[in-house]
């Protein structure tokens, strides 16, 4: 698999549940529909950021960039999904 189509099976990933918004087990207060698209409207401009490196052949160090910035708000994907972009990286070096 290539870097851009193993950036895209990882954002295709984390878009599905850009609507899911983390809470601490402490915060009672169940997410509002306001933060749920505010969450889900972050995800998706990280996810088309990190699309569009995709599309000008990126270093693995920009992709980490974006992917720090998705971790931090809990938006994630399967290690699965990680680890298929590590390996096209890897395979074009």
């Amino acid at each position: 698999m290539n870097v851009a189509a193993a950036i895209e099976q990882f954002t295709t990933h984390v878009r599905k549940f850009s609507h899911m918004v983390v809470v601490d087990t402490i915060d009672i207060n169940a997410p509002t529909p306001e933060r749920i698209a505010a969450h889900k409207a972050q995800v998706e401009r990280l996810c088309d950021e990190m699309d569009t490196l995709a599309g000008r052949s990126p270093t693995l160090d920009e992709f980490e960039a974006v992917r720090q910035q998705l971790y931090a708000i809990n938006a994630t994907a399967p290690l699965g999904h990680l680890r298929a972009v590590q390996d096209a990286f890897l395979a074009t070096t």
